[in-house]
């Protein structure tokens, strides 16, 4: 194994295992409970009791009837000072999405022993299926009036349009990108990025395709795995198109050739130490995506979970806030980081090959961030299209990709 593909791999191994243990050591709580479960303890209300933990001006916006507001920060900072009645009690915790609550309970656990957190929060609270709607907690409080949870009508070109890009769409491409991954000839480093790339998309949408088909779309691994996969393969087929273009059109690295560029610069840097004017370019690029690469700090976290009914049977459509940090936070971060060691690495070591690769990485996760934000951002309030358009997308990906490489099939 090269110095460089144990690169590539090292930065795919660190990349997609930090968010995993980020999560296991702040967000994850073995005092975490589905939300049916917390609904059979809170039968009991005299000896169990809901805590919503939003600040108190998010309470009053919307809060599950029944629950009780203590502030996050009370909690953590003023716990003695809590009614001792309520402390007696059981506590089951719930904020927007879980993230918060077992926050919490990792905090206290040496300190209160009998506390739950509900899965998923207010997004998966909101998907439960009340049989009994006299129940205390099966309407929520918006603004002082009780309602019931969010329902969407669901037309019938919006249902057919998901069923068949969930039963056609997806398995057509994920048919594809495996052909491609067999199909595809030559051992250029090109073609052989793209064969990576394939692998990782068909990894990736095989885990969407278990999720989806036996657990109900509830696997928070899952649903990494689909996203990770996703991410990797942008980024292998940018480094692909980049090495490409560098080798065989601008020959930019290839020792052997002229730049396209040399009747322009009069002189080269391959033959004497001067300074390239394609190097500053490249440099140039690189900050103004430095730059935009933090564009989605900037976007707020949408808090989204309704109900709907899909040919008679009933769907939650959701997008956890656990996903949207990680596509709107940790890979803006990370995309940063590795614009800023791209820019290093051609600046100071004139090192074209590993900048394009810290290059590509960056441009992977900032593209997949990207794609989701606009995709949320549009179809926020119907999520089936989030769906649908996102399928029809990737399948897009992958046509775009077997037309242009088509000549390197085997």
């Amino acid at each position: 194994m090269t110095k460089k593909n144990a690169l590539v791999i090292l930065l795919i191994g660190i990349v997609g295992a930090i968010p995993i243990i980020l999560y296991l050591l702040l967000f994850y709580s073995d005092k975490s409970r589905d939300a049916e479960w917390c609904l059979s303890l809170l039968k009991d209300t005299k000896k169990v009791v809901l805590i919503d933990v939003h600040q108190p001006h998010a309470y009053e916006k919307e809060h599950i009837s029944g629950a009780i507001n203590i502030e996050k920060d009370i909690i953590l900072n003023k716990y003695d000072g809590i009614d001792a009645a309520i402390k007696a009690k059981t506590w089951i915790l719930i904020c927007e999405g879980g993230i918060s609550t077992n926050y919490i309970a990792n905090k206290l656990k040496n300190t209160k022993t009998d506390i739950y957190t509900a899965e998923g929060g207010l997004q998966r609270w909101k998907a439960l299926q009340f049989t009994d709607t006299d129940s205390l907690f099966c309407h929520l409080i918006v603004n002082d009036k009780p309602l019931t949870f969010p329902y969407k009508n669901t037309s019938s070109v919006e249902q057919l349009m998901l069923v068949l890009s969930a039963f056609v769409v997806k398995p057509l491409y994920m048919i594809l990108s495996f052909l491609l991954f067999f199909l595809l000839k030559r051992t250029s480093l090109t073609i052989r990025a793209l064969r990576y790339s394939m692998l990782a998309f068909f990894l990736g949408e095989a885990f969407c395709a278990i999720n989806y088909l036996f657990t109900n779309e509830e696997s928070l691994v899952l649903e990494y795995l689909h996203s990770f996969g996703m991410l990797v393969s942008f980024g292998f087929v940018i480094f692909a198109a980049l090495h490409y273009v560098s080798q065989n059109i601008i020959r930019f690295e290839n020792k052997q050739q002229n730049c396209l560029f040399i009747k322009d610069c009069k002189q080269c840097y391959k033959y004497k130490s001067v300074s390239c004017k394609l190097q500053n370019s490249m440099l140039f690029v690189t900050i103004i995506f430095f730059i935009l690469a933090f564009i989605p700090l900037l976007v707020p976290i949408l808090p989204i979970s309704y109900n709907t009914n899909i040919y008679d049977t009933f769907y939650n459509s959701t997008h956890f806030n656990i996903f949207q940090l990680f596509e709107k936070r940790y890979l803006s971060h990370v995309s940063i980081l590795l614009f800023f060691i791209s820019f290093l690495s051609v600046k100071f070591f004139s090192d074209f090959f590993y900048a394009k690769i810290f290059f590509s990485a960056a441009m992977g996760m900032l593209s997949f961030s990207f794609f989701r934000i606009v995709l949320l951002s549009l179809f926020a309030e119907n999520m089936i299209w989030f769906a649908v358009l996102e399928e029809i997308t990737e399948l897009m990906f992958i046509i775009t990709l077997l037309y242009h490489y088509k000549p390197f099939l085997r």
